[in-house]
């Protein structure tokens, strides 16, 4: 198995990818089309998530893309809604369709996750709002 290249700009896992362009502060992370993410898929997105934020000492304001996702199990769900705060710094979702808008209802409400969360339709907004979340941590020196 081949050694993965955490300060990549672009990192392919089973359920997608992530993209960190350098320069950028955001993440995205694109769910590939119809997948369902089980525990396992959450286990590794969030291991690639601490490896490229140690990787470029940085931390992780993300944007997934879900909005194409078939579904997501319920430990999937609580272990995303898990990630340290120390870590993630806010999450925003883009979503598009019925599946997508209740599972990002879920990962947001019902798994309460202890750093900022918000979904979005449009991604310019969904950037905006992470802008503002680094931009008010940077002011408080967090």
């Amino acid at each position: 198995m081949q050694e993965r290249n955490y300060f990549a700009e672009q990192l392919r896992i089973k359920s997608g990818s992530f993209s960190w362009p350098a320069g950028d502060f955001i993440v995205e992370q694109q769910i590939l089309p119809a997948y369902y993410m089980d525990n396992e898929d959450a286990e590794e997105s969030l291991q690639c998530m601490r490896a490229m934020a140690a990787a470029r000492s940085a931390n992780i304001y993300l944007l997934i893309d879900m909005k194409n996702i078939k579904g997501a199990s319920a430990g999937a769900r609580k272990t995303l809604a898990q990630a340290s705060p120390t870590l993630v710094k806010g999450v925003a979702t883009l979503i598009a369709n019925p599946i997508s808008r209740l599972l990002s209802n879920f990962i947001l409400g019902l798994n309460k996750p202890s750093y900022p969360t918000r979904a979005f339709s449009d991604k310019e907004q969904a950037k905006a709002w992470l802008k503002s979340l680094k931009d008010k941590n940077e002011a408080k020196k967090i």
